[in-house]
């Protein structure tokens, strides 16, 4: 498998943005993409999966959905994704793992490169049309664009400590270790030592996040209370309300309600809105 990873902190914020904006956009469940390396889609990013069946997904092109809009350089969906004879099964087991019906392909192109292939998938069998197709265009559009203009830019540094940003692999950890500190420190009695775990979290966000000092600044007006930045760590790492109620032991409503004050204070209009905003905020990894 090739495992190489992008290495402009940039072009990593701005996939994982985009594909935010591909959900909003699109009302797909579950979206997901990443870098083309190698004649080949590395799987790095996914929003709304119930499982990391497709993470690491290895995608060469003229295989699968995603490596035909990557030889094509063109979108390309089925609306019967197990059952399709347009496209090769190599990766059935992970996409069926994900309930995943119909599905959605569109590259980016940088110039003449492609750089990312950005998927959308439904659990269920829909007939896709431009109202779908034609938003996740745009936005794949946009990302090459965008792209561009940071291939012709010095890479950036993290303006905390001068280092070069985390990769795809180690973000992901520490957005793990982080949803998992918040959830020993909720069922932990003594109160000094929830107080020294939430402490620990702190710095796990510091250490994932690279914003400017404005950005942080913004960020330290909107007060997010524990329970609003447990259920916002889960939401980021792809849970649905009711597992993050079951994890946290509150009902699904009240992990509803959660979100619905997160998202009014970071006047976000979806869940994937609320968590960029937060992340852009410095308040979650």
């Amino acid at each position: 498998m090739n495992l190489t990873m992008p290495a402009r902190p940039d072009d990593d914020l701005l996939l994982e943005q985009s594909l935010l904006e591909f959900a909003r956009m699109t009302r797909f469940p579950v979206v997901f993409g990443g870098f083309v390396h190698g004649g080949a889609v590395l799987v790095t990013h996914l929003v709304g999966n119930r499982n990391d069946a497709l993470r690491g997904l290895d995608v060469h092109a003229g295989s699968g959905l995603g490596g035909l809009a990557l030889a094509e350089r063109r979108p390309r969906f089925t609306v019967d994704y197990a059952h399709s004879r347009s496209i090769t099964h190599d990766y059935d087991r992970s996409v069926l793992a994900e309930g995943i019906s119909t599905l959605l392909a569109v590259p980016a192109i940088d110039n003449e490169r492609v750089r990312a292939v950005l998927y959308g998938g439904l659990r269920e069998p829909t007939v896709l049309g431009g109202v779908s197709v034609e938003p996740a265009t745009r936005v794949a559009r946009k990302l090459g664009q965008d792209l561009a203009v940071s291939a012709s830019r010095p890479a950036t540094q993290s303006v905390r400590d001068g280092k070069v940003g985390l990769s795809d692999a180690q973000k992901e950890q520490l957005r793990d270790l982080y949803a998992e500190i918040r959830l020993i420190a909720s069922t932990i009695e003594d109160e000094h030592a929830s107080k020294r775990l939430l402490a620990v979290e702190e710095r796990l966000a510091g250490i994932a996040t690279d914003v400017e000092s404005s950005e942080q600044d913004a960020g330290a007006n909107v007060l997010l209370t524990n329970r609003e930045r447990d259920v916002l760590s889960f939401v980021a790492l792809g849970w649905t309300n009711a597992a993050a109620g079951r994890a946290l032991g509150v009902t699904e409503a009240t992990v509803k309600s959660y979100m619905n004050d997160a998202m009014r204070k970071l006047h976000a209009s979806s869940r994937f809105e609320a968590v960029a905003a937060a992340r852009k905020r410095g308040l979650l990894p």
